[in-house]
């Protein structure tokens, strides 16, 4: 069996990736402990992550291995969801033992994530990172390494409390994730480029173009890996699953948008209905709902990009610590809680003396105008593949100066309409109108500073 006085699960020849993969078996141990209380099965995940540190099988999957993470001024080299993924039994071992080692071994590999970062929140790799910084024209990633990572940063926010992981997990998911599937929801990109001009199965490097059919759309992938299609339904119901945790005292809102919560507090009955048309809205409303009257916390989490939040609630005054704002009184059905975010569209730096513009969690992006071509038809429904073209070139002249305000228009959407396709949000700078990011096909992020 595989146990420390057994066989070592990760000592075997001629292996590949999906042995690493397996590693995410601490995920399950990490679960069981939650459900039980039984500290074995913590155990035995951590157990997991020391069996992967000890054999090294294929350098591509072991960016998380121990021994690498000793030193952090290398950067990440392998296969992308491999070492996305891996931070959470990392993370994971370090909160279960406590091992100062692990605290820096975790350090270094935060070090390490930080300079593969596009303005999008994805980490770079499609496939794999290669001992790249982020460059979002020419360092892309796929929608399988986007999923693991944000279910990661979940993860990260969780142990540490840090709420920069919560608010990137937020930036990921409304941009990165959004901005790989088309508007009907029949297909996705396998891979993608936050700055995205072209998709005709081929990867448009800085010194040269090859052949790479990850770079269009289509619902099943099937030529490089039927993976991102699967993963993508998994993107909201893991993300809802993330939304709330359990604090020793009542329940902490890690992550926003339209939901309905119902769980047991101390033997009470408790509903929380939150209701908004967040990211787009800058106002959330929750609705609480109890068996009986019971005396419990709430912890809402104050993003970095407001500069204020206001909360209005009745019979109780908000207290704000470590980047979570705390309210605690005796709820009873019927109370409500607003909360309502300040803040103002920003300019955010990314290498290379370039920009992005950024509202809340939302990025914008400069949609450009696109031709689709088919490439397969499928027999059932209207789905097909197919590339997207560029009308023109103008995408390539537009320019931007930081120093000109950005206008932030926005109507209140009607019933019915979908926030992602219909009624955006616009970012104005001159005559220039910027979109979601999530809500686009191709698309420049980035700008030069001028």
């Amino acid at each position: 069996s595989y146990c420390p006085e057994g066989e070592n699960p990760v000592n075997l020849k001629n292996a590949f990736g999906v042995v690493t993969h397996g590693l995410k078996m601490a995920d399950v141990g990490e679960w069981l402990y939650r459900i039980t209380g039984k500290s074995e099965y913590q155990d035995y995940a951590t157990y997991l992550y020391r069996a992967f540190s000890t054999f090294g099988i294929n350098r591509a999957f072991n960016d998380l291995r121990y021994p690498y993470l000793v030193e952090k001024d290398s950067l990440f080299t392998g296969h992308g969801v491999h070492t996305y993924e891996h931070f959470r039994t990392l993370v994971n071992a370090w909160y279960h033992t406590g091992y100062p080692e692990l605290e820096q071994a975790y350090d270094n590999a935060v070090y390490k994530l930080e300079k593969a970062i596009l303005p999008s929140g994805a980490g770079h790799g499609n496939e794999w990172l290669a001992g790249l910084e982020a460059d979002p024209t020419y360092t892309h990633t796929e929608y399988c390494t986007m999923l693991e990572f944000r279910n990661s940063l979940a993860s990260m926010f969780q142990k540490t409390g840090d709420v920069k992981y919560a608010d990137h997990a937020e930036k990921l998911t409304f941009n990165g994730m959004m901005g790989f599937r088309n508007a009907d929801g029949t297909a996705i990109t396998y891979g993608k480029g936050d700055n995205c001009y072209k998709l005709d199965s081929q990867y448009h490097g800085e010194h040269e173009t090859h052949k790479d059919v990850r770079y269009k759309y289509s619902p099943t992938h099937s030529d490089p890996a039927v993976c991102c299609v699967p993963n993508y339904s998994r993107n909201y119901p893991y993300y809802l699953d993330q939304m709330w945790l359990k604090a020793t005292d009542g329940l902490v809102a890690s992550m926003y948008g339209p939901s309905e919560l119902k769980t047991n507090i101390e033997g009470v009955n408790v509903s929380i209905n939150q209701i908004t048309n967040y990211p787009f809205s800058d106002k959330i409303t929750f609705e609480i709902v109890v068996d009986n009257p019971a005396t419990f916390a709430l912890y809402f989490r104050k993003p970095a990009w407001s500069e204020k939040v206001v909360v209005e609630v009745s019979g109780a005054t908000p207290e704000e610590s470590a980047g979570m704002l705390k309210v605690k009184k005796t709820w009873k059905t019927g109370d409500v809680i607003t909360l309502t975010f300040v803040h103002n569209p920003k300019w955010q730096e990314v290498v290379g003396e370039e920009v992005y513009a950024q509202r809340g969690p939302l990025v914008y992006a400069l949609p450009i105008a696109h031709r689709e071509e088919v490439i397969k038809n499928y027999e059932f429904g209207n789905f097909k593949d197919y590339h997207c073209y560029p009308l023109n070139e103008d995408y390539k002249s537009v320019g931007i100066s930081v120093s000109e305000d950005l206008r932030f228009e926005y109507d209140e959407l009607s019933p019915g309409e979908n926030p992602w396709n219909q009624q955006l949000p616009k970012l104005k700078i001159n005559k220039t109108e910027l979109v979601p990011l999530g809500s686009t096909v191709l698309r420049r992020v980035t700008f030069p500073k001028q």
